[in-house]
């Protein structure tokens, strides 16, 4: 044992490093992805998918239902049907519902000329509650558009 290697020659010292290195450069990456840590999407995604897809119905000038989807507050305070979102539990969210169009609760959007939410932006939402609905990071919880004035 030369050099006080103890046995480990210099390619797994090295690959040793780099392993170490990506540990640190993950959370990097994720913070910029939309997509925390545990691989939910992050609130930034989801309210750039209400922005697009919600707040010509629930924004903060006339809301449809008392729902306003421009802030985190305001998605989390809920509607005249009262809360929507249940973190950690999106087989309880009202919103949930209301967007899968379960028997029993009014389908969003309504009406024949307005599509629905695709698969993939029901299971974004979906995750991103079941990960714990957590609040935007950095603070900024408002949307930047124009029905947000």
């Amino acid at each position: 044992m030369e050099g006080g290697s103890h046995g480990l020659s210099e390619y797994s010292i090295g690959f040793m490093k780099r392993i170490l290195q990506l540990g640190i450069l993950l959370p990097v990456v994720f913070a910029g992805s939309g997509y925390d840590q545990a691989g939910a999407a992050d609130y930034a995604t989801i309210s750039s998918l209400f922005e697009n897809r919600c707040t010509r119905c629930h924004s903060a000038k006339e809301p449809d239902g008392e729902l306003v989807l421009e802030s985190y507050p305001r998605l989390m305070k809920g509607g005249e049907s009262g809360k929507v979102i249940a973190p950690g539990k999106s087989d309880k969210s009202l919103l949930v519902h209301m967007i899968e169009g379960r028997k029993g609760v009014r389908a969003m959007p309504p009406g024949r000329n307005r599509s629905r939410l695709k698969p993939d932006e029901i299971k974004l939402i979906r995750d991103w509650i079941d990960a714990g609905a957590k609040p935007p990071m950095g603070g900024k919880s408002k949307l930047q558009s124009p029905n947000s004035k």
